[in-house]
């Protein structure tokens, strides 16, 4: 299973030229994530806040296969890559409406003590953003 983002590219994420300014990519990315975390119930500012592990991202990578212009709806389709005891890599596949796959990105994720920034443990409800995901196919 993958979890489901729409976005329509509006003038906030193009460049010049109408095309979808580089970095948004991630910018949508990041917000397909956060929405998975909240339909789980994985605070993403109670984490913050509350003093627990954090969940940077410690590499981002991402490939524009077609051009992607203001007003495309786009679906963004994230799916688990990889999961290890303190780290998780997710994927993301950017399609239009009818389907073609315009962008690829990948996102790696650690676990992290917020106060001396070491690699800890996923906790448990860290493993519960995973429950709707099925990992990607090697």
């Amino acid at each position: 299973m993958t979890w489901t983002h729409t976005q329509t590219i509006g003038l906030r994420h193009t460049d010049a030229a109408g095309l979808l300014f580089s970095p948004r990519l991630l910018e949508m990315a990041q917000e397909a994530f956060e929405e998975l975390q909240a339909h789980v119930s994985v605070s993403v500012v109670g984490r913050l806040k509350g003093g627990g592990p954090i969940l940077p991202t410690v590499h981002c990578e991402a490939d524009f296969l077609k051009p992607i212009g203001l007003g495309d709806e786009i679906r963004v389709e994230l799916r688990l890559a990889k999961s290890g005891e303190r780290s998780f890599s997710l994927s993301y596949t950017f399609l239009t409406a009818d389907g073609s796959v315009v962008a690829r990105a990948a996102t790696v994720h650690v676990a992290m003590d917020r106060g001396s920034g070491r690699p800890v443990a996923l906790t448990d409800e860290m493993k519960r953003i995973f429950q709707p995901l099925d990992a990607v196919a090697p």
